[in-house]
This record gives structure tokens, C-alpha cells and sequence, in this order.
């Protein structure tokens, strides 16, 4: 009943100039692994012929206890909220659970270029795999990334955007439980070519690479970063959002909660280590 429903959102999916852009760069990124071949929405040709059998085979294999969390954040009763989890869920049979399977996550011998054309705005992406969530450097690419954009005071911020060099320009960090990645991007202006733009980018990456911040701008990415996060756990969602995370990527929880402390703990050398390493021309 709901195929029609799903094929209309693949629809406005395939209209979404970002979306198809995004995808691209992930199938690219990712060539062997689902993270780049199997998008969220799948392929027109998965729409074309569903299997209800491999739903509910699907269904049967992983929803099961020993395979959830219930999240629960606000201002309940626990013992009441327990009896009542209790009541609805104590019947579920727990099931053996089939081993996760490894991918191969072979990464880029040289640069690569591909080219989508549709009818939008130019852009340029630029990926580079990087590291999974758990790996030790992944509070190294995450402080910088805010050194590299965090709104207001970033070295894109500050020296494309408010320079008006491009005409927007940002970057982003996506760790995943297998692997991740760090994305930078950038609109050329007016009478701008994407080439010339993404020059600009790499220029701006080679000054952090070289070292070209200090102390006090490590401190002060934290403490927006700190700020933002103290706003953002004043919302019942949010806190429900951050424990469900850490149950999906097999975070120890006190882990989770240490995540600031971490992130103060990250030096100049730490950033230039984990730059260098991963992004680098191949």
C-alpha cells in the first residue's frame, strides 16, 4: 500500500540537485560498501519489484530484543515507564543475531574527478575517506572541521566567505561505524569556475595543515562547541537522540558522556597528525 507513496519520494529525491549531488560523492567515496552503493531510498529498479518475503525476512532477523533499545528522556515516573515497557515489550523472543559483514574500504590511488550535470547551480565537492567513529583520531577530524567551519569564525569562514571569494563555501565530517569521511565544498561566484574554487578550498586546507592556528583558536572552537551542545540538551529529543547514537555505533556510554572532555583534551599536533594522513592530493 505505501509503494506509490515511496516512489513519489524517489521522485522528489531525483529532483533534488543536492541529493543527487550528495549520492554521487558517497557512491564514489564508498565503492564497494553500502554507505555509497545502497542509498537510504534505493534505485528505481528496487522500486520496481519489492519482495514482501524479504521484508519480513528482514524484520525477523534484526528486530529483536537483543538487537534494540528503548530511549527514554523527560520527566516520567521509572517505575511506572519500566512496568510499562515490561507489559509491551517482555514477550519479544530474543533471537541469535548473524554476524555483521566486513566491506572492503579501498581508498583512492590518485585524485578523482567525476562531473554531474544538472540543471542547477555549480558546486564542488571534495571527499576524502578518513576514519571510522571509533578510531582514535576521530576527535582530531572533529575539532578540525569546526577549525575549518563553525559558522562564524572558521579559516573558510573567515577567509572565503566574509572575503566574499566564493560566493559559499563550508565543510563537514561524517563518521560512520565502519568508516567516515571529511567533505569540504563551495559555490564559485559569479564569473567563477568550479576549478577556480576549489583551489581556493585547498589553499585554506593546505594553511590549517601548516599549522596556521593557535591555542586560543582550538579553545575557542570548544567552547561554541560546548555552548551549542548545553543548548542543545536542554531538549528531551536531543537527549533521546544522543543515547540512541551511542547505542547504534556500540559506544560505551560513559564514553559518550566524556565526548567534551575529549575534545578539550585535542592539541595543535593531534589536528596536523590526522590532516596530514588523511588529507592528502591522493
Amino acid at each position: 500500500t505505501e509503494i506509490e507513496t515511496v516512489y513519489e519520494e524517489k521522485n522528489r529525491a531525483m529532483d533534488n540537485a543536492e541529493r543527487i549531488l550528495g549520492e554521487e560523492v558517497e557512491r564514489r567515496l564508498y565503492k564497494v560498501h553500502p554507505y555509497g552503493q545502497q542509498p537510504t531510498l534505493g534505485s528505481i529498479e528496487h522500486l520496481k519489484n519489492p519482495s514482501l518475503a524479504k521484508m519480513y525476512a528482514f524484520q525477523e532477523r534484526w528486530y529483536v530484543p537483543n538487537n534494540m533499545a528503548i530511549v527514554l528522556a523527560g520527566d516520567f515516573d521509572r517505575e511506572k515507564a519500566l512496568e510499562l515497557i515490561r507489559r509491551r515489550f517482555a514477550s519479544w523472543t530474543p533471537k541469535p543475531l548473524p554476524a555483521l559483514p566486513g566491506w572492503a574500504l579501498p581508498r583512492p590511488q590518485a585524485a578523482e574527478r567525476y562531473e554531474v550535470k544538472y540543471e542547477a547551480e555549480e558546486k564542488v565537492v571534495l571527499a576524502w575517506p578518513t576514519v571510522a567513529n571509533s578510531h582514535p583520531d576521530a576527535d582530531a577530524l572533529v575539532v578540525l572541521d569546526m577549525l575549518m567551519d563553525n559558522s562564524a569564525a572558521g579559516l573558510l569562514n573567515l577567509r572565503l566567505n566574509q572575503a566574499q571569494k566564493v560566493k559559499a563555501s563550508g565543510s563537514y565530517t561524517d563518521l560512520n561505524n565502519d568508516a567516515g569521511g571529511w567533505y569540504l565544498w563551495a559555490l564559485p561566484k559569479q564569473g567563477q569556475t568550479p576549478e577556480e574554487a576549489e583551489a581556493l578550498l585547498l589553499e585554506t586546507l593546505n594553511s590549517l595543515k601548516n599549522g596556521d592556528f593557535d591555542a586560543g583558536d582550538l579553545a575557542s572552537v570548544i567552547t561554541a562547541f560546548e555552548i551549542s551542545e548545553k543548548y542543545r540538551l536542554e531538549s528531551n529529543e536531543e537527549r533521546a537522540a544522543v543515547m540512541a547514537s551511542s547505542f547504534i555505533a556500540f559506544e560505551p556510554w560513559e564514553k559518550t558522556v566524556e565526548r567534551l572532555e575529549r575534545l578539550r583534551r585535542v592539541t595543535k599536533e593531534d589536528v596536523a597528525r590526522a590532516a596530514k594522513r588523511d588529507l592528502g592530493a591522493d
